[in-house]
């Protein structure tokens, strides 16, 4: 419990999952629905605190999480994403709709509207490109790769490391 008059804290870390990319208000992401429900059921006063950026990965959250260590929140959860081992192995395509506009043309194109307003056009979209990029033999899922997975694995265990000397509670969701 932490001392009188302090509000409970949770600290989510993350990338445009947890930023909220797409989502009209603050209020509706993931964070701050959780807390709401923490305030509804656990008769505790919470605070939702967001260390996020879009197009992140791992080691920017460390970075992110050692940056919001001095408020010292009661728990902290890396909001993760399958993305976020691109640091190692790229899994996010930079090319396409993602990218800076070139042109007015493509700024307006209907394909590149949907893709900055629609979650699910987004995931179908990434979907489809990631099948296209891996139809070479050395294009493999790095989520395939011990030796990738080993290094991603030993620094998710540094983010743990990282967050438990501040917070009573860490996850990674």
């Amino acid at each position: 419990r932490p001392p009188a008059g302090k509000n409970q804290q949770l600290l989510v870390v993350g990338d445009s999952l947890a930023f909220g990319w797409g989502l009209p208000r603050t209020v509706d992401r993931f964070g701050e629905q959780l807390v709401e429900q923490l305030n509804k059921r656990a008769g505790a006063d919470w605070t939702s605190l967001n260390a996020s950026r879009g197009d992140t990965h791992t080691l920017t959250h460390m970075e992110f999480l050692k940056s919001m260590q001095g408020l010292r929140p009661d728990v902290t959860l890396l909001l993760y994403a399958f993305n976020d081992i691109d640091y190692l192995a790229q899994v996010t395509p930079r090319d396409g709709q993602s990218e800076q506009a070139k042109s007015v043309l493509t700024r307006i194109s209907p394909a590149r509207l949907l893709f900055k307003n629609s979650f699910l056009f987004q995931d179908i979209y990434v979907r489809f490109k990631l099948m296209t990029y891996r139809s070479s033999p050395e294009d493999t899922d790095p989520y395939e790769n011990d030796a990738l997975l080993e290094a991603h694995f030993r620094d998710l265990d540094r983010f743990i490391s990282l967050a438990s000397a501040r917070s009573a509670i860490v996850a990674i969701v």
